[in-house]
């Protein structure tokens, strides 16, 4: 009886271990390959992933899911056409991430860039938390990207470019986030008798909180007499 329970404790432990631990890269390889990954175990839903430098993991299934992502500086992720990541958490990408045909990047939580995050024609990025963080580039020839998707109160925005510099994004969300605030403080005599709609109370608008909407106005100023 007593070796029963310690065999079964020990199963437990084991089994408790792969659910919960952060799974790393320890070679390039498929994903689904046991080889590719410290200690033999695939990653799962409750895995938080890191992909390691010098090692290019590619994503040979689909749809996978996974805790949170984090690829190391000189790490490389590969999601080939066709094929769905999604993360419960958030990703932060040091190294590479290639974004295939008709393929997507789907996180829960924020995004944290400072790398290079790359695809072709009708790559999806969506994240749902309200965070992105752009230090470096996120290059495409047809970009699907939708941020701050979570939640009842939120809308999809999708982004066609083919780069998006961390000012033309940060001015874009603004630009975004302050039409719908402007417009909900709206009154019918704003409208009626000062000009609501016109666009330069927009601007007015714009400027007198300019410490939240600088992006967006250095934007507005250098696309456009405003």
């Amino acid at each position: 009886m007593r070796k029963n329970l310690l065999l079964l404790f020990a199963l437990l432990a084991i089994q408790f271990a792969a659910i919960s631990q952060t799974i790393t890269s320890a070679q390039t390889g498929n994903w689904t390959a046991t080889t590719t990954w410290v200690g033999g175990i695939v990653p799962g839903s409750a895995n938080d992933v890191v992909i390691d430098a010098t090692h290019t993991v590619t994503l040979n299934t689909t749809p996978v899911t996974i805790n949170s992502l984090t690829v190391n500086a000189g790490g490389t992720l590969t999601i080939p056409i066709f094929n769905q990541l999604y993360i419960n958490l958030d990703a932060t990408n040091n190294g590479t991430i290639n974004i295939g045909n008709n393929s997507g990047l789907r996180m829960n939580g924020s995004l944290f860039n400072n790398s290079s995050i790359a695809g072709v024609v009708n790559s999806i990025l969506i994240v749902g938390g309200s965070q992105v963080q752009n230090t470096g580039t996120l290059q495409c020839s047809t970009l699907y990207f939708a941020t701050n998707t979570a939640g009842t109160s939120t809308f999809e925005l999708r982004i066609f470019a083919s780069t998006l510099s961390l000012p033309t994004l940060t001015g874009t969300l603004g630009f975004v986030a302050s039409t719908v605030d402007y417009t909900r403080s709206l009154t019918t005599q704003d409208i009626a008798q000062r000009d609501g709609w016109l666009w330069g109370s927009y601007v007015d608008f714009l400027r007198q909180r300019s410490d939240t909407y600088a992006p967006t106005l250095n934007l507005l100023e250098s696309t456009c007499a405003c």
